[in-house]
């Protein structure tokens, strides 16, 4: 099996040095020399359809995978850490590190023909940025200056990390909107969310529910050259297999993050004509992670919450329910991460008598109050959905009785962050290329706004929110690294979630689509530069 393998490392290390210096021009990048071929269509299949289309308002895969054709953010990373130009152009810290200014490329269109201009930045960045991205970086603009079409200028209440503000900017799910189709609206539930107006090389032309949606070539692109296909179809397929089959049979070219089953990716991965790569995600750091709600009578108490990471081996989630796509997790970062830690970091170990016995403290076993648990999950991929139901399992081996509660996608997503209708949850987070820009989300108090893939602990530290500020505002590196080391031992010694396992997401696709999976964001971006070998 030829797959290739991540190299986390070397991506996180560099996007921590990210020179504030950048070019003016997008530089079209890829793991092919050959002279790209103009036209054809991709058709590329998920398992749902989300309702909203914008990444900046529902940070999700599913969201991004179609939204992000369509909406661009100012800035991405690419391999070697180094910002890539998308709407902005250039960036600049001043005011040791409390004023920021972004130059924005001029000559930009939105898909209606009306002006991309600083306004539509203004606008994203209080409107939409500070309300559903919700981290640090955001929370601390207290004004935005537009001096003119071309120029905008963010100023904080108090200094932060340059990097960390800098890669929050280049966060894929940090798009802009257009300030002319929102203002006046509720953004939440403004109809161009399910067919979004963008700056991107696609428009949307057709969107026919849970069945497909069809993107089509911007003719008037601010990079002329790009898009090089006419045409991506999003067709949805919940089935795995079926997805794999269509893979096979040409009628679909593409199966981004894990959409064919793990037995059907390792079958595969030696085909003539279809294709496996685990690139393409090196810059999210995706984690199957599982959440204490701390509101759940029982999961208040730390024992309770120790007795059920003891008695769960993270090691046969990544080998049996990943199939070894997977590695078990010992933190909330990423063991390949710089700011990763081990020292004074509680580790549970697999230990049954232990968690029998913690549980007995708390008041509950043989002889005592039976514990018993809702346990939802995302039905993402195969990997969440078996790893629930080996957590059902190992549980039940210390006495608490476990009920898995299976909703679709949407559902689920509603069920865990907006309603906090779980005790336990199997859902995905990410470890991005800075230590302060995903925990702000999971941890931070100020989080707690019934948002997809926000604090649904419902977690309040001050001792933690301390340090999830102090490394959010640290300029000096090795100084944050030392508060991201006192933070892993904070959240892994209090327990609002558990992560389980760093996951491998794997894209399949056809052996003559080229350019893909070539940048550590690839899964949640433009395929601007996607072609097919003919």
């Amino acid at each position: 099996m030829n797959l290739q393998g991540v190299q986390r490392r070397r991506a996180l290390k560099a996007a921590a040095a990210v020179s504030v210096s950048i070019g003016a021009g997008w530089p079209i990048s890829g793991f092919t020399s050959e002279q790209p071929q103009r036209g054809g269509n991709v058709t590329y299949l998920s398992g749902r359809m989300p309702g909203v289309l914008v990444p900046a308002i529902e940070a999700t895969t599913g969201v991004s995978m179609i939204g992000a054709k369509i909406l661009e953010p100012l800035f991405i990373l690419d391999y070697a850490g180094k910002l890539v130009p998308m709407l902005g152009l250039s960036f600049a810290a001043s005011d040791a590190g409390q004023t920021f200014t972004v130059r924005l490329r001029p000559g930009v269109k939105w898909h209606d023909g009306q002006p991309f201009t600083s306004a539509d930045v203004a606008y994203s960045m209080t409107s939409v940025w500070k309300i559903f991205v919700t981290n640090q970086a955001f929370d601390l603009v207290k004004t935005i200056d537009t001096p003119a079409a071309d120029t905008v200028v963010f100023r904080l209440e108090r200094p932060i990390s340059p990097d960390f503000f800098r890669a929050t900017l280049a966060s894929p799910f940090v798009t802009v909107v257009p300030r002319h189709l929102y203002e006046g609206k509720d953004v939440r539930t403004n109809p161009v969310n399910a067919r979004p107006i963008g700056t991107g090389p696609f428009k949307i032309t057709q969107r026919v529910e849970n069945r497909y949606i069809v993107l089509e070539r911007n003719p008037e692109y601010w990079q002329p050259q790009l898009p090089y296909l006419d045409r991506l179809t999003l067709q949805i397929m919940p089935d795995d297999s079926a997805a794999a089959a269509a893979l096979e049979a040409n009628q679909a070219q593409l199966v981004p993050q894990s959409n064919i089953s793990i037995g059907d990716a390792k079958r595969l991965a030696d085909s003539p004509t279809v294709a496996i790569t685990t690139k393409g995600n090196e810059g999210l750091g995706w984690f199957g992670t599982m959440l204490f709600n701390l509101s759940t009578p029982g999961l208040s108490d730390l024992r309770v919450r120790r007795a059920i990471a003891h008695a769960i081996d993270r090691q046969v989630i990544a080998d049996s329910a990943f199939a070894g796509f997977a590695k078990a997790a010992a933190s909330i970062y990423p063991r390949d991460a710089h700011f990763f830690t081990k020292e004074g970091v509680p580790a549970y170990a697999v230990d049954l008598p232990k968690a029998k016995a913690l549980l007995a403290d708390a008041g509950y076993g043989p002889g005592k109050k039976p514990l018993k648990l809702k346990l939802a999950f995302l039905p993402f991929n195969q990997g969440l959905v078996s790893g629930a139901e080996y957590i059902q399992q190992a549980l039940s081996g210390i006495g608490i009785e476990v009920e898995l509660i299976q909703r679709d996608s949407a559902g689920s997503i509603r069920n865990i962050y907006r309603d906090y209708n779980f005790d336990l949850a199997v859902t995905l987070a990410t470890a991005t290329a800075d230590p302060a820009q995903s925990v702000s989300n999971y941890f931070w108090s100020k989080t707690i706004d019934k948002i997809p893939f926000h604090n649904a602990s419902q977690y309040r530290s001050a001792e933690a929110d301390s340090a999830i500020e102090r490394l959010a505002s640290e300029q000096d590196n090795a100084r944050r690294v030392q508060v991201a080391a006192e933070l892993q031992r904070i959240i892994m010694r209090d327990l609002p979630a558990l992560p389980l396992v760093e996951m491998q997401y794997y894209q399949a696709y056809r052996r003559e689509l080229q350019n893909v999976a070539n940048t550590p964001t690839w899964v949640l971006g433009s395929w601007a530069d996607l072609w097919i070998k003919k």
